[in-house]
């Protein structure tokens, strides 16, 4: 309903504003303006929690609010900061909007204190927005040295930069503090020890590579407890095994991938998805198994397991 209609008094000017700004901030907005001390005085960690809410996009709008809001943007203390170019690069005035883009994500990461440890960073980009890879790696090096504990990456190449996937910094694989990784259109190329000993989550999309980096970063983070392997190119063969808590396994329209061997005893549940491309499957020590689902044919299927418990 129009706001005119509700408030006939009112000259309409307030639609544009909700289409502009978006609802969230027009809230914020009226509490401002209504309760403004009051906001001074409430607990930092309440209107943080309020602004994780939000997209990144809208966190930097609040800026055109109160002192209160303006501070805790300012101070660049969200726990959870989201990047996505395509939500900031929308209109035409592009050249403009990717130098805006760059000093909002340099403001929330490059100047957030050390000591303020992040939650999570998604950076999803189109490598023709944001050109410049050694800026991309400082804002991954600025991420790790907040010991973020989520890291969400996707680089999507277009135009000119199309064939040129992003390669990350090595640095990822050392570091201590990561429970969730991410990590989609990229390059996987792994120098050296791999020390994530906190990863609980590991997911893989889209990425050139073969078996031997993804062995050997399963093989080196043995608390894994869910694994999602999608649109691999260049993978043939998978083995998966010396995961003691792994309970989900994903294989998504890996379309390369000859064979699969799987040996997780806390296995709970498998999800392989291949079309028709052929690809065998062997399944070791999966006794807790309880869902197992495949998708079109599978020509060889090798079930070595004692027990399936709660097979329906």
């Amino acid at each position: 309903m129009p706001t005119s209609h509700l408030f006939p008094w009112y000259s309409g000017a307030l639609d544009s504003f909700i289409i502009d700004i978006g609802f969230p901030l027009l809230i914020f907005g009226f509490v401002d303006i209504c309760f403004g001390p009051l906001l001074e005085a409430l607990f930092k960690d309440i209107l943080i929690s309020i602004l994780s809410l939000l997209p990144t996009r809208e966190v930097a709008r609040t800026n055109l609010l109160s002192k209160a809001w303006r501070k805790l943007s300012a101070f660049s203390s969200l726990p959870v900061l989201m990047f996505e170019s395509a939500d900031f690069l929308a209109s035409p005035r592009k050249d403009t909007n990717v130098s805006s883009f760059i000093n909002v994500v340099d403001s929330y990461l490059k100047l957030r204190q050390k000591d303020a440890s992040l939650a999570k960073l998604r950076l999803h980009l189109h490598l023709n927005d944001v050109e410049s890879r050694s800026l991309i790696d400082s804002w991954i090096d600025a991420a790790l040295e907040r010991k973020v504990k989520e890291l969400d990456l996707f680089m999507l190449p277009r135009g000119r930069a199309r064939g040129k996937p992003y390669s990350f910094p090595a640095k990822i694989f050392a570091a201590t503090t990561i429970t969730v990784l991410s990590l989609r259109r990229v390059i996987l190329e792994i120098c050296g020890d791999i020390d994530l000993p906190a990863l609980r989550k590991l997911y893989l999309g889209e990425i050139r590579c073969d078996e031997q980096p993804i062995q050997k970063l399963i093989s080196s983070c043995p608390l894994i407890d869910c694994l999602h392997i999608e649109s691999c190119h260049g993978l043939q063969k998978l083995h998966v095994s010396g995961l003691a808590n792994l309970r989900r396994l994903e294989v998504i329209w890996c379309y390369e991938l000859k064979r699969i061997e799987i040996n997780a005893p806390s296995l709970q549940y498998l999800s392989y998805q291949q079309g028709k491309c052929p690809c065998d499957v062997v399944l070791r020590a999966c006794e807790f198994l309880r869902e197992l689902t495949f998708w079109y044919s599978i020509p060889k299927l090798s079930l070595d397991f004692r027990t399936l418990r709660d097979w329906g």
